[in-house]
């Protein structure tokens, strides 16, 4: 009997797989301007318990689109109607960027640029582009919006670029 046990629970442990474990939380301002951390538990009444429920229900859904989130804080229930904008976030030349505010271009002086939100360049890392950063020009070509980024293609030969850091100083970089 004791071997039966034995083999049974080493099949158990031979046939188990292990599943990640995700939490999905959202992270938003109050009334009071404070900073909550919440878990997503429902979008529009159904269910959400890993990630793919997530990004499949949004999959069905459009910028403009309003859906009622479930949320989990401190084992309360919050429920929040909220309308998708697009995502204006873009992948270029590693880093993560997107669109600069009207009032971010104003406290550095500046009438375009697109913001730096994360960099994994390591080229342009080393060089000193961090997060907050504004790029502003490309090969003498002002960039405005996440939109003119995509007009570079991996064929564009870059020769310079113009960064602001977020105190305003005026980065050129030259490649050869």
């Amino acid at each position: 009997v004791a071997l039966k046990l034995i083999t049974e629970r080493e099949h158990e442990i031979e046939s188990f797989k292990p599943e990640e474990f995700w939490t999905l939380s959202v992270k938003f301002r109050d009334e009071k301007n404070q900073n909550i951390l919440a878990s997503i538990s429902h979008l529009d009444n159904i269910k959400i318990e890993k990630f793919a429920d997530l990004s499949g229900y949004l999959s069905s859904k459009r910028p403009g689109d309003q859906i009622s989130v479930g949320l989990l804080r401190n084992n309360k229930k919050i429920n929040l109607n909220v309308i998708l904008e697009k995502n204006t976030n873009v992948s270029f030349l590693g880093m993560q960027i997107n669109n600069t505010t009207q009032e971010e271009l104003d406290s550095l002086d500046l009438t375009h640029g697109v913001k730096i939100l994360n960099n994994r360049n390591g080229s342009l890392y080393r060089m000193g582009i961090r997060e907050g950063y504004i790029l502003s020009e490309i090969n003498s070509s002002p960039i405005k919006n996440t939109d003119d980024l995509k007009s570079i293609t991996s064929n564009t030969k870059i020769n310079q670029m113009i960064f602001y850091t977020p105190d305003g100083e005026k980065e050129r970089l030259i490649f050869e």
